[in-house]
């Protein structure tokens, strides 16, 4: 049975402050009794009722309303970023929201080893006052397996007792293309029944075995001609300079050489794009090859010094 049926709702503001140190919150709050004796929803205000004991908390009412739309926004229009700024305040996040959300905010220590919730603009939190939880942490697992986090600095840690969660930890596959992740003690590891994830993949994993359809090749093709013509390109309206050209022209003159993935010499080239062409290779792959991001393209090693 609800004993408020029929009741007036009161939709209203109030600020409770700490008569210690005069710090202060704000909220919002729907009741049947503007008298009520909520004292917030914040759990650090919550510590310091616990702790320094009611009586050395004020409640008073601000505002009064008689609809939600019009309490949320008096909420929103006090307890903006810069009032959650404040250091006399216990507010942490924005007012007039109706869920919790943590956008643009950061989980923080002060200096007290007490954690907050700050948005990231916070200046305690840009000065060093705040610092982040992870700051000075490393997430480790103990001899059982159990996952802690401790600080860098932890004996235990610093011993080899607790080792970091991640360390010889990696991603690797089956012959089925199942992902596991793994020790790289894992004895499927160490007798090759799990490959690491790129193995066999040359290029751009992704899109390794496809082929574009004519009507992908279509597209491209129209899209680089665009790209590579008027404003599409992106130096339209520039001139190189003389520098730049003779750099250019000197790349375009540097020869490399050719290698199969065993290190056998075949051949000497000069002009990345003709070679290409020839061979049906892609220029991008090769120079990738060249610039040592990439180890080899189609059965094919790139150097510019012949080893």
């Amino acid at each position: 049975m609800n004993l408020n049926l029929g009741k007036q709702k009161f939709f209203v503001i109030y600020q409770i402050t700490n008569l210690l140190n005069g710090k202060i919150y704000v909220g919002a709050h729907c009741t049947y009794d503007v008298n009520d004796k909520y004292m917030g929803s914040s759990k650090h205000l919550k510590k310091d009722i616990k702790e320094l004991g009611r009586q050395n908390f004020a409640k008073e009412i601000l505002h009064v309303f008689d609809n939600k739309e019009d309490m949320m926004a008096k909420e929103a229009e006090i307890v903006d970023q810069e009032f959650c700024h404040r250091t006399d305040t216990y507010n942490r996040m924005i007012g007039g929201i109706t869920e919790m959300l943590w956008n643009n905010m950061v989980s923080v220590r002060d200096k007290d080893g007490n954690y907050l919730k700050v948005y990231n603009d916070d200046p305690r939190y840009l000065s060093g006052e705040f610092v982040g939880c992870t700051n000075g942490f490393v997430p480790v697992k103990d001899v059982e397996g159990n996952f802690l986090q401790v600080a860098k600095d932890d004996p235990r840690y610093l011993s080899g007792e607790l080792v970091s969660s991640a360390k010889g930890i990696f991603n690797a596959k089956d012959k089925d293309g199942n992902v596991y992740q793994i020790s790289n003690k894992d004895i499927r590891w160490l007798s090759g029944e799990l490959v690491g994830l790129t193995a066999g993949l040359h290029g751009n994993c992704a899109f390794s075995g496809k082929k574009h359809s004519e009507e992908t090749k279509a597209k491209i093709g129209k899209k680089n001609s665009l790209a590579q013509s008027g404003s599409g390109n992106s130096m339209f309206g520039k001139k190189q300079t003389k520098e730049s050209n003779d750099k250019r022209l000197d790349k375009m003159g540097k020869s490399f050489f050719v290698f199969d993935t065993d290190g056998n010499f075949i051949s000497q080239e000069f002009g990345i794009n003709q070679y290409a062409n020839k061979n049906n290779l892609t220029a991008t792959s090769i120079v990738q090859c060249l610039k040592g991001k990439q180890i080899s393209h189609k059965g094919f090693k790139f150097l510019y010094e012949n080893i």
